[in-house]
């Protein structure tokens, strides 16, 4: 069985300094045997002139044995821990980036990401 890449983008401007969430989410997945998470950081924003340069978002590495068992436990596990709206987990499916969203309703599922273009069937 092959593994899969998930990105998981979030936005900063909600989430606690000391969140650990990269720990709680790596040990979640290995737990349910779905994956593990690669690395975490964070990426900065492009800064006004003269200014130093804001945080953006934190990014998240994730490896998964099942890629849809890994998506719909992170779907149903980072709303319970408080991750913002605006979420995002990126994976690809059939060479297509895509993209879960946590919108104010829940979770918009499997959308092009923006400027991506469809690919052509191999």
């Amino acid at each position: 069985m092959s593994t899969a890449f998930i990105y998981l983008k979030l936005p900063t401007h909600e989430l606690p300094a000391d969140h650990r969430l990269e720990d709680r989410i790596d040990q979640t997945l290995r737990d349910a045997g779905l994956g593990t998470v690669l690395g975490w950081g964070s990426s900065l924003g492009d800064a006004p002139p003269g200014q130093m340069r804001p945080l953006a978002f934190l990014r998240i590495d994730i490896e998964a044995e099942d890629l849809d068992g890994a998506r719909l436990l992170l779907r149903q596990l980072l709303p319970e821990v408080g991750v913002p709206v605006g979420t995002e987990l990126h994976f690809t499916r059939a060479h297509q980036p895509l993209q879960d969203v946590l919108e104010p309703t829940g979770w918009r599922l499997e959308t092009l990401l923006p400027g991506a273009k469809r690919a052509f069937p191999r």
